[in-house]
């Protein structure tokens, strides 16, 4: 399978799950989540998130992304 950019690494596939955040410049940040098949062995996207990011494997999580790139 293969992956966006900046992939989850091959030592990141003993995890269950993996997060993978991109932020360029003042483009909005974006967060890939992916979950690791054990049928397959390989990572499987289970969502993008552009605004908000709120999961709850492999811990919650609840972050506005959108406040990321406010300057102070």
């Amino acid at each position: 399978m293969s992956f966006p950019l900046g992939t989850p690494t091959a030592q990141a596939r003993l995890l269950p799950q993996a997060l993978h955040f991109v932020r360029a410049g003042d483009i909005p940040p974006v967060v890939y989540v992916y979950e690791l098949d054990p049928a397959t062995g390989a990572y499987t996207p289970t969502g993008i998130y552009h605004d908000r990011i709120k999961v709850s494997v492999p811990f919650p999580i609840d972050i506005d992304l959108t406040a990321i790139n406010k300057r102070r």
